[in-house]
């Protein structure tokens, strides 16, 4: 999402600040689904919070690892 002031026109298209390829206007919700939605659907809330805390243990334990030689 670009931010801009409320009285500024839209343009139709500008260039990504982040990959550098052009982007569009799109308006109303999105029928596109996301990365996140796919992930979603293979995947509970609960099963994300156990995988994001064995990825976090697993990091803790490799940065007490390495400050401990």
């Amino acid at each position: 999402m670009v931010p801009l002031p409320s009285d500024a026109p839209v343009p139709e298209e500008w260039i990504c600040s982040l990959c550098g390829l052009p982007a569009v206007r799109r308006d109303g919700p999105s029928t596109e689904r996301t990365p996140y939605d796919f992930l979603r659907m293979r995947r509970t809330l609960e099963d994300g919070e156990r995988l994001l805390d064995d990825a976090l243990a697993q990091l803790r334990r490799r940065r007490w690892s390495r400050g401990s030689s």
